[in-house]
């Protein structure tokens, strides 16, 4: 997956790529600036928690990860090398 491939999502307002260590490496839309970091490190912190819930005996691997809201979600996939996040807005669903 790349950063372009984001910007073709559905009702999306924003995307950030983050590498594995949680740093930001692209922000699109509502997610640049201050608010998209505060995103990015909140994001990134649910992602290192979301392990302790794993079955790692079976090798199991998170794919994907949605935080809903009353009017947006963001929707959280990695890779090996970066972690992939929109912003939807869901007032039209």
């Amino acid at each position: 997956m790349d950063a372009g491939a984001l910007r073709t999502v559905p009702n999306q307002t924003g995307t950030l790529v983050l590498s594995v260590l949680g740093q930001v490496l692209s922000a699109t839309g509502e997610l640049c600036g201050t608010s998209g970091e505060i995103v990015a490190e909140t994001i990134y912190s649910m992602l290192q928690d979301s392990s302790s819930v794993l079955d790692t005996s079976q090798k199991e691997e998170l794919q994907r990860m949605i935080i809903t809201f009353p009017t947006h979600d963001f929707v959280v996939t990695l890779d090996e090398e970066q972690v992939y996040i929109v912003k939807r807005n869901t007032m039209g669903d």
